[in-house]
């Protein structure tokens, strides 16, 4: 908390949020594509949602196209070929409506995208 104009203002300590979601970031990549990520990523972004603007809020919220299929046996590729037979749609994994979503993917480069609450909006991605 600090103060502004006679208001306290309560301000996050980010680094420890992107310790966080970073965290969570490599454990989805892990679980999902089989990949172990333990490189730095390139950046690191959380911002709450209503902070966006409207196309900046849709393009995060989309699904996105992979050129290509996951690898042959992770979970990707399954629920990919399982749920979704078109070719490389990558989809929002809910884990509990209104509090937890992610996604994961490969097409362009590799990130994660993950959505708290409704609210908060991070991304990850590297190479």
């Amino acid at each position: 908390m600090h103060q502004e104009d006679g208001h306290e203002i309560w301000q996050p300590e980010m680094d420890r949020v992107h310790t966080v979601v970073l965290k969570l970031a490599r454990g989805h990549v892990a679980y999902e594509l089989s990949l172990l990520q333990l490189d730095e990523p390139l950046r690191i972004v959380c911002i709450p949602l209503v902070t966006m603007g409207e196309k900046a809020v849709t393009d995060f919220l989309s699904p996105q196209e992979t050129p290509f299929w996951p690898e042959i046996g992770g979970r990707a590729f399954i629920r990919t070929f399982k749920e979704f037979p078109q070719l490389g749609a990558d989809h929002w994994q809910v884990v509990q409506p209104g509090r937890y979503q992610y996604l994961v993917s490969q097409a362009d480069g590799l990130f994660v995208r993950i959505l708290l609450s409704d609210y908060l909006a991070c991304e990850v991605c590297w190479d």
